[in-house]
């Protein structure tokens, strides 16, 4: 049994879905690709568990015997399987954190893998689809053990402020005067509710050999990364927006366990017309460096959710949604951002996948990351690199202005594409 912490918040959350597209070549045997996708997931301890949740709203993974999880034939289009699969929920209280859909190609297969956060990351999820490429080629998977993301060693070095501390101890104290524990059944209506008033929208675009080349080249030359450029170009594509979050993996070099390792910082920056494209990015990747390099900003996200009680995390979600009054999860939900004040930009950058991608004739190409619509941001944005491409989408919901975000989006890519 292994206590659930970081992870806590996606269990209520009505957004958890994880989402990764990738096409396997070198193989058309249908039993083939399937079996190699079962060897894949059992390949990894962590799939075999369950969520139990105590009383106290404390929560846990349990053992199981077997990993639960589903893979269909389905010739939907990405978007159309993202919007459907959104609206049900993963029985984690039984171990599914993973659903594969799959279509025959002329030369192979495409892959869509939509799984739930609590899980693991999107990171995780690629040495997933690497499993299954060398599971399709013959090799032998090792058992990837269990591992506990261990919160006080991760961030031993970083701690809340005074004030922060102080303002999280009374609201607690306050919440406990009147704690509420929400149930499955709870969870259950607020989803459907909330998926009845939104839903999801992606759009995808990708940069060539060529493209993703030049792009490299430019970065190199100017010292600007890769991620600064493609904020900055995300920025200076909508003139109000003024504030990013960017995911950011805490994850330890040469780890490769399943597991959630995402956390987050955010950086307030409006694109300054009267001045260059590289003298925004300079000062871009200055903010981000400075929250970055700074544990205690880095960290932040991560022991400021921790010190939450857990019911209370549940009751935020419950209260962003409409499903619950309460004025501690209510001035939470406002303070994250959940309830009308969120973020323009949210950026979750995969980087240059350290996987393998190719194995004698077996190949994965063209992996497309479409992180989940979290309610503190307008526009999600994935980015995903392998074999000398490289994939933007945006996510957002489908029942805002579809036609000013899809503009703004592409803007951005015309500006990164021109770069040179």
């Amino acid at each position: 049994m292994k206590k659930i912490e970081k992870e806590r918040l996606w269990i209520f959350s009505p957004v958890t879905n994880v989402v990764l597209n990738a096409e396997f070549t070198g193989c058309k045997d249908e039993t083939r690709f399937t079996v190699a996708i079962c060897a894949a997931v059992n390949s990894f301890q962590a799939f075999k568990s369950k969520v139990f949740l105590d009383d106290e709203g404390k929560s846990f993974f349990i053992p199981i015997e077997n990993a639960n999880y589903s893979i269909k034939e389905n010739n939907s289009s990405i978007e159309t399987l993202i919007c459907e699969q959104e609206q049900k929920q993963f029985d984690i209280w039984n171990g599914e954190y993973l659903r594969f859909f799959y279509t025959k190609s002329s030369n192979g297969f495409t892959l869509l893998l939509i799984a739930h956060h609590i899980i693991g990351d999107g990171l995780s999820f690629s040495f997933l689809l690497e499993s299954i490429l060398k599971a399709m080629s013959g090799e032998k998977l090792e058992l990837v053990p269990d591992k506990e993301i261990d919160i006080k060693t991760l961030s031993a070095k970083s701690k809340l402020s005074f004030p922060i501390r102080f303002m999280m101890g009374g609201m607690n104290k306050k919440w406990g005067k009147s704690e509420k524990k929400f149930t499955i059944q709870d969870y259950t209506k607020m989803t459907e509710k909330y998926w009845e008033e939104h839903s999801s929208f992606v759009k995808y675009e990708k940069l060539n050999q060529e493209e993703y080349h030049r792009l490299i080249n430019f970065s190199k030359e100017t010292k600007l990364t890769v991620n600064t450029l493609i904020t900055t170009a995300l920025l200076s594509a909508d003139s109000k927006c003024n504030d990013c979050g960017q995911a950011v993996s805490i994850r330890e070099e040469n780890n490769r366990f399943m597991g959630n390792y995402a956390s987050g910082i955010s950086i307030k920056y409006k694109y300054n017309d009267n001045i260059d494209f590289i003298s925004n990015a300079k000062k871009v990747q200055k903010l981000m460096n400075k929250k970055t390099d700074n544990v205690n900003s880095k960290f932040f996200l991560m022991n400021f959710m921790n010190g939450i009680k857990p019911n209370l995390i549940d009751a935020i979600y419950f209260s962003a949604c409409g499903f619950y009054e309460n004025t501690v999860a209510h001035n939470f939900a406002s303070m994250f951002g959940y309830t009308g004040n969120a973020k323009g930009l949210s950026v979750t950058n995969l980087k240059l996948l350290p996987i393998v991608s190719q194995i004698e004739n077996y190949n994965i190409k063209n992996v497309i990351f479409i992180p989940p619509l979290v309610l503190n941001a307008k526009r999600i944005i994935g980015i995903v690199s392998l074999g000398e491409k490289l994939y933007i989408t945006m996510h957002i919901d489908g029942k805002k202005d579809i036609n000013s975000h899809s503009m703004i989006f592409l803007k951005a890519i015309k500006k990164l594409k021109e770069l040179k």
